[in-house]
């Protein structure tokens, strides 16, 4: 009994001491409490199901499936539900610690995304107030267009919904505006002002 008790406990250790842990090791740790949708039976299942090459599929606590899209050795992504999905990327950190970066989008219809940073023992460093810098940071006005029409499509990004998107091949997050209250024809008109983004992690924020 002690040594399968010291096992755990270097088990353990090993996890959130390494500042190189895998995106493996952290979703297995995450508390329950940080995804309603499955318990760690369920996390540990989608992660035999990748490794048996199979469609990594499960029900979930709330009577809907969840399916593992893809699977890396720093990162992975979900989806939760119809209108939900997740992503989560283990960061190198500036102090040499792992950082988890978890991303969780809503579509209702319009996407809307949440980014929290953890500490590798899933201690909440962070969230990261997308909208912050308003809907100016998201657009820009073309040269053909007058300001009158410019401002008018602005109008259509407001309240301003911001879904983010990790890359699973670099340490970088794209943000997009989501555009809820316009018609098929003013979205694509609201499309001419947008501005692409993307902000690279560097080692601490993403800039």
């Amino acid at each position: 009994m002690k040594t399968k008790i010291l096992l755990l406990v270097l088990v353990v250790m090993t996890v959130f001491g390494n500042a190189k842990a895998s995106v493996r090791e952290a979703w297995l740790m995450m508390p329950d409490s940080l995804l309603p949708y499955l318990n760690k039976n369920q996390r540990l299942e989608l992660l035999e199901l990748r490794d048996m090459k199979v469609k990594a599929e499960v029900k979930n606590l709330l009577n809907g499936n969840t399916v593992m899209d893809t699977l890396t050795t720093n990162y992975l992504s979900l989806t939760l539900s119809p209108s939900s999905s997740m992503q989560m990327k283990v960061l190198p950190g500036a102090d040499g610690d792992s950082v988890i970066c978890v991303v969780r989008t809503f579509c209702g219809p319009a996407a809307e995304s949440t980014v929290e940073l953890y500490r590798s023992d899933w201690t909440l460093q962070r969230t990261l107030p997308l909208a912050q810098e308003g809907v100016d940071a998201f657009v820009s006005k073309p040269d053909t267009m007058n300001l009158t029409k410019f401002n008018e499509l602005k109008a259509f990004l407001k309240p301003l919904l911001v879904a983010a998107t990790l890359s699973p091949s670099e340490d970088s997050l794209s943000l997009e505006v989501s555009v809820p209250l316009a018609s098929k024809a003013d979205r694509k008109a609201v499309e001419a002002i947008l501005l692409q983004r993307k902000v690279n992690w560097t080692g601490s924020m993403f800039k």
